[in-house]
């Protein structure tokens, strides 16, 4: 056996130094990457719980003022720091007698807090 045998043999038995360290880089980068959507998804979702708490909040809310329940125009939800609602009623126009019920819920979250918003239309 002479000496390029040798050293042919020896460089295909294993990986160099260079191609570990590019493995290594590589996986790296794959792994940040999912950690970032795994982050970003557990975002979307607790914002996506905060909407829905608020729509149905908000619905809830619209029907105490439509039957009479709440007299108020305005208030805030017990035991929910941050989380307010307001009430608006305007003449329907060309429909006498008819108004427009304008209900907004307005929760921390984002830059300056969220808001729901329901309308309709009611005697």
């Amino acid at each position: 056996m002479n000496f390029r045998t040798a050293l042919r043999r020896r460089s295909e038995r294993g990986f160099t130094l260079l191609e570990v360290l590019a493995a290594l880089m590589v996986a790296g980068v794959a792994l940040t990457c999912i950690l970032e959507i795994e982050v970003q998804a557990q975002r979307n979702a607790g914002r996506a719980r905060a909407l829905r708490r608020a729509a149905v909040l908000a619905e809830s809310k619209l029907q105490e003022v439509l039957s009479g329940l709440e007299p108020a125009s305005s208030g805030d939800f017990p035991g929910m720091e941050g989380w307010t609602w307001s009430v608006s009623r305007e003449p329907f126009p060309g429909r006498p007698g008819l108004f427009r019920v304008v209900l907004e819920v307005r929760f921390p979250g984002g830059k300056g807090g969220r808001t729901v918003k329901l309308e309709e239309v009611a005697p």
